[in-house]
């Protein structure tokens, strides 16, 4: 019995001792192994050792000095060791601060600085790292390296193994993660442990009546849940911060190999496994559900994809942000028969439905800030507007960064605490069709704002990526003395200048059949498209835009130059 449908948990911590303790032989991580001596393809690891792995861990930190409320910042590599160093953390109530390594050097540093954490936690090259480039000189008391405590026998008790520490409430920090900055500065978003436990019922819904069976782990954050659930999180070899160089072979053969039902997938590594599956004959025999989520997924990579797993499965693109994990979901057959069609249109991307628990409003677009929810109109269906939501999975703030918060939060008057007290601005524009699915057609800072209209880039490319030869297209504002809006394009195949022209002139007439993109005159050819660290997937239209200026020789004019 999964402790979440029990009484309910103050903290995710305690489900997972709970299922420790009732289940130990439960298997908790499968991690493939970098070579295969002796036969040895997996290291396996029970619930009951990795309770014991994070107590152990907990009676290491505590007699090194972490305490309760000590935000740490937490750079091991996805395996057993990082679950045991969280929920070890977790235990002892000092917040872990998980910021991706591939966010870069300066922003690692500036990450850090905001948060200003009082320890750290490591493997010794990030440490070393960490001392070389000065990373919280200015707070960091304790820093210690995962190679000085993991595995060395401690004699020392720890009152964490017993219950006997303090017991956070629901409202207190819990931990702290860093979004991709993939349109900006990555911002610290800050969880309470009503969040997690909210986050873990909404992962058990998305996973489905058979929500407890092997799963697939490719995104790190999973491996914080899946305990919890009772999951066995079965780990491919593959480097995190790149999904798409991910080798399709070896996660085929760890999610056969333990009968993987469920995964949750970078859409990058989507279209490359949907491509190895087509081109090999292979198939995910037992995959019942996979979630690609992170940007939108091309239907025609859920097309190729879907007849190569577990008959009667399905892909699901949920929706949802690193503030707010997740708001809807849709799946594949709704996608594949009633909005793919619109889509190619420009209707933008369908992410389906609000979740359980899930509010979720359509407000006018605006730049700034908005201080009371009572003040701002919410939109009929069809017309689009900003995304926003509110529920318990959504966090309530970026810690140490009260001006983000302001512009991402509208507060609800009257309403002092709780989730209900606040809706969260997801930066993204869309609308609620007439049966109640959420459309989304772009973020906020992407949109193109000419004399003529406005363009939403995810709407507009939709029109396009439904041509054979194009890999995936991103819709951009050259900031002339007019702004102009330009058609980035990436082929799926390197083509000749002859073959670019004619695709030129097919997208020119597949734009000027939809009303909103036949102004759309300019398509510049780039190689490969600068992406999102996380998920290789979001695409840098900021960086786009820069290089798109360049080839057309646009410079950007002083603003008493420019016109609309």
């Amino acid at each position: 019995m999964n402790p979440l449908d029990q009484q309910r948990p103050e903290t995710i911590v305690s489900a997972f001792t709970a299922l420790a303790r009732s289940h130990p032989g439960r298997l908790a991580l499968a991690i493939q192994r970098e070579s295969w001596r002796f036969g040895k393809r997996y290291d396996e690891v029970s619930a009951g050792e990795l309770e014991r792995d994070a107590n152990t861990f907990a009676a290491a930190l505590e007699h090194h000095g972490i305490q309760k409320g000590m935000r740490t910042v937490v750079m091991i590599p996805p395996g057993r060791e990082f679950c045991a160093a969280i929920f070890a953390l977790l235990k002892l109530g000092a917040p872990p601060v998980l910021i991706d390594p591939g966010i870069g050097l300066r922003n690692l540093r500036f990450a850090i600085q905001q948060i200003r954490p009082e320890a750290f936690l490591g493997i010794h090259k990030a440490e070393l790292a960490r001392r070389i480039l000065g990373w919280g000189r200015d707070s960091i008391r304790i820093s210690l390296t995962l190679e000085s405590l993991w595995g060395r026998p401690m004699g020392h008790h720890s009152s964490v193994a017993e219950g006997g520490h303090a017991k956070p409430a629901p409202g207190d920090l819990a931990a702290i993660a860093f979004t991709s900055g993939s349109t900006g500065s990555p911002k610290g978003v800050a969880f309470d442990h009503g969040n997690l436990c909210a986050q873990a019922d909404l992962l058990k819904e998305l996973l489905g009546p058979r929500a407890e069976g092997p799963h697939l782990v490719t995104f790190p954050l999973l491996l914080i849940f899946a305990p919890v659930l009772g999951v066995t999180a079965v780990l491919p070899r593959m480097d995190p911060s790149r999904p798409s160089a991910a080798s399709p072979k070896r996660l085929m053969t760890a999610s056969n190999d333990y009968g993987c039902r469920s995964a949750f997938i970078s859409p990058a590594l989507v279209r490359k496994l949907a491509a190895y599956c087509r081109d090999t004959a292979s198939r995910f025999s037992t995959m019942e559900r996979i979630f690609s989520a992170g940007a939108p997924t091309d239907p025609d990579v859920l097309a190729t994809f879907e007849p190569w797993i577990a008959p009667g499965g399905e892909i699901f693109t949920p929706y949802g942000a690193t503030e707010a994990l997740a708001v809807s979901n849709i799946g594949s057959r709704e996608i594949l028969t009633q909005t793919r069609q619109e889509t190619r249109r420009g209707a933008g991307v369908c992410v389906g439905r609000p979740l359980r628990g899930i509010a979720a409003a359509i407000i006018p677009i605006s730049d700034q800030a908005i201080q009371d929810w009572g003040t701002v109109p919410v939109l009929a269906p069809g017309e689009i507007g900003e995304i926003t939501v509110s529920g318990r999975v959504v966090s309530r703030e970026y810690f140490n960064d009260s001006e983000a918060t302001k512009r991402a939060k509208i507060r609800r008057s009257g309403v002092n605490s709780g989730p209900d007290s606040f809706w969260h601005r997801m930066g993204d524009l869309g609308y609620f069709d007439d049966v109640g699915r959420l459309w989304m057609c772009g973020r906020k800072s992407h949109r193109v704002v000419t004399a003529a209209r406005i363009y939403f880039t995810v709407s507009a490319e939709g029109v396009f990526n439904g041509h054979p030869e194009v890999s995936r297209t991103a819709l951009v504002g050259i900031d002339g003395a007019k702004t102009v809006p330009v058609l980035c394009v990436e082929l799926a195949a390197r083509k000749s200048a002859g073959a670019k022209r004619r695709i030129t002139k097919e997208l020119r007439a597949l734009g000027a059949s939809c009303e909103q993109t036949r102004e759309i005159r300019h398509f510049l050819y780039h190689g490969r498209f600068p992406v999102d660290i996380r998920h290789n997937a979001k695409i840098r239209r900021e960086e786009l835009a820069v290089w798109a200026a360049k080839k057309m020789g646009i410079r950007k004019p002083k603003a008493e130059e420019r016109t609309t």
